[in-house]
């Protein structure tokens, strides 16, 4: 074989194989394009699926007790922390909300887990005691509860849907999604869908 022709042969080859790895990325991606959903992950190992029409936020800053894993929404969100220092050395550090008022139609979902640490037998009992009727996902038990808010800073929602999950008898999840008509239906579906499509990892 010819230098020229060993040339010609490994560049066809790398060129072969460059291109089956771009089609490749290019599949994965169509197939997440064309199934009309998006996936967000974080550590330990939670996922969840939702519209990719939707958009989603992770803020920059976390509580002492607690994590917020992701905010979901139909409109543009910002990111709700902000640091002020007030030039004598003392800074401020502080969290909102990433959306000020949903617009009509709108969508706002968050994502929390943890939070003040309980026995096994007392997360147990708070989880039977949440208001709402047993939902589970991922094999892990819960609760869901849907209803119209009443003062809850729902950010002029005209509905509610809070869920509650223990994952492992020891790891809980917290869902809070505000929706504004109109298409409430449509709406609380996807948020339905997006449940049943979430994964509880664990530590």
């Amino acid at each position: 074989m010819t230098r020229k022709m060993f040339l010609a042969i490994t560049c066809t080859a790398i060129v072969m194989a460059s291109a089956a790895t771009t089609t490749g990325v290019s599949a994965a991606n169509l197939a997440e394009r064309s199934s009309g959903l998006a996936t967000f992950g974080a550590a330990p190992g939670f996922r969840t699926r939702y519209p990719a029409t939707w958009s989603h936020l992770e803020q920059s800053l976390q509580p002492t007790i607690g994590h917020y894993l992701v905010y979901l929404s139909n409109q543009k969100m910002h990111d709700p922390c902000t640091t002020t220092d007030d030039g004598a050395g003392r800074i401020t550090e502080s969290c909102g909300l990433p959306i000020g008022t949903l617009k009509p139609g709108g969508v706002f979902v968050s994502w929390a887990s943890g939070g003040v640490p309980m026995s096994q037998a007392a997360l147990a009992s708070s989880l039977d005691q949440a208001p709402g009727r047993p939902f589970s996902v991922d094999g892990q038990p819960g609760k869901l509860s849907i209803g119209v808010p009443h003062g809850e800073g729902c950010l002029g929602a005209t509905r509610v849907m809070r869920a509650a999950f223990l994952a492992d008898g020891q790891f809980r999840f917290q869902m809070l999604a505000c929706l504004r008509g109109p298409k409430l239906g449509e709406h609380e579906s996807q948020v339905r869908a997006m449940l049943r499509a979430t994964h509880f990892g664990t530590p």
